[in-house]
């Protein structure tokens, strides 16, 4: 089917292309045939109408398939009831985090929200080593940004770095929010044209996976909106 489904071939020509017995191709195309996927038309053999959208299908499927794959050492390492869509997984790129420096995949975060005007945040760990850098990325003029903190996370980040905490309370383009984190990784939204995940081991990072579909945003933003409709807004106060 993909031999012929761009070039029809006379069965001479199928012979070599496939590097096949001929009576194994006798066989393939005759049962092709039956089911009306290919017919034989001026010398050569071509996919019908119903053949070439049964081969589309069939290769998209295969696709997906292979997509889906090449996801899984990353997000293996979710409970088996987590809230990832596979329209999120479909399509996606992945960043398996490397033995030697796992922490060093945050860089696909923060690359994905440096040119942002608009961020959408929200995590249920504390990525120590990378706070400074993520806050100056938060602090940019121009940023829109909504962080949403599990209770523990928003208060271990404030005795970490308790001026950069008043810093960001003091900038009237970040809003912060607390509460229940109902998954086990991070998300973030780029300018609702980006978003990515950020997965966690008992260790350190599993890796982060991004993708940019509208499918996958718009299930993001559900997400992220469903478990903004759940925290309250923290006001400087509360987060000591």
């Amino acid at each position: 089917m993909q031999a012929i489904g761009i070039n029809p071939q006379s069965k001479r020509d199928l012979i070599d292309t496939l590097d096949i017995p001929r009576s194994t191709l006798d066989d393939i195309i005759r049962e092709l045939e039956q089911k009306n996927l290919i017919k034989y038309q001026e010398g050569k053999w071509k996919t019908t109408v119903f053949g070439r959208c049964i081969f589309n299908i069939h290769d998209n499927y295969i696709n997906n398939i292979d997509n889906m794959i090449n996801t899984q050492p990353v997000i293996q390492e979710l409970p088996f009831n987590t809230p990832v869509d596979r329209c999120f997984l479909l399509d996606s790129e992945v960043f398996p985090a490397s033995s030697s420096v796992p922490d060093e995949v945050v860089q696909v975060l923060l690359e994905s929200i440096e040119p942002a005007s608009r961020i959408q945040y929200f995590t249920p760990v504390v990525m120590a080593g990378y706070l400074e850098e993520f806050y100056k990325y938060l602090m940019k003029n121009g940023h829109q940004v909504e962080v949403i903190f599990s209770y523990d996370v928003l208060s271990e980040v404030y005795d970490l770095y308790p001026n950069r905490v008043d810093n960001i309370f003091a900038n009237k383009e970040i809003t912060i929010y607390q509460g229940e984190m109902p998954v086990e990784f991070s998300l973030w939204i780029a300018d609702e044209q980006q978003t990515g995940i950020m997965v966690y081991t008992d260790y350190g990072i599993r890796g982060a996976v991004k993708n940019n579909t509208n499918d996958a945003i718009m299930w993001a933003a559900e997400l992220f909106n469903r478990i903004k409709y759940n925290a309250e807004p923290v006001y400087p106060a509360d987060s000591k």
